[in-house]
């Protein structure tokens, strides 16, 4: 698979989990009751026991806000997962891109056919840039110009 197919289709990815977390929840939540009323189960979440703590009369009474057994659901796993899912592609896509920066004119010939002299010798030295520690580069940009 080609470097820019692949980043494309991250780019696709990440635009479809942006769109879900807002909008997926309400419909895997009618699809989930679908298949549910289908297999002839109730679908309903159940509700958890409160605990409550027996408080000092110096301190604070807010018991805070209970949310809903379904907004907790929505909140503590669907938006943790779907989060998690798009901070990790997020980080796979940087890093392609990264990588199509360096390599990306060598992987593609019809790019590298058709890329002006100055463009060519810019990613020549790009690339003498990557592999460049303590002012010694396996590569010189110069000469794999002229090659």
């Amino acid at each position: 698979m080609d470097i820019d197919v692949a980043i494309k289709l991250l780019q696709g990815v990440i635009s479809f989990l942006e769109e879900y977390g807002e909008h997926g929840f309400d419909n895997a939540m009618s699809e989930a009751k679908e298949m549910a009323s289908q297999m002839g189960i109730e679908a309903t979440f159940r509700e958890k026991n409160i605990i409550r703590i027996k408080k000092q009369f110096d301190e604070s009474r807010s018991d805070g806000i209970t949310n809903s057994t379904e907004e907790s659901f929505r909140v503590d796993y669907f938006l943790f997962i779907v989060d998690k899912t798009h901070s990790s592609i997020e980080i796979r896509f940087a890093q392609f891109k990264k990588y199509e920066e360096t390599f990306g004119f060598l992987l593609n010939l019809e790019r590298l056919r058709d890329m002006d002299n100055e463009s060519l010798l810019r990613s020549c030295k790009n690339l003498q840039d990557s592999y460049t520690h303590n002012g010694c580069s396996d590569i010189d940009g110069d000469d794999l110009f002229l090659s």
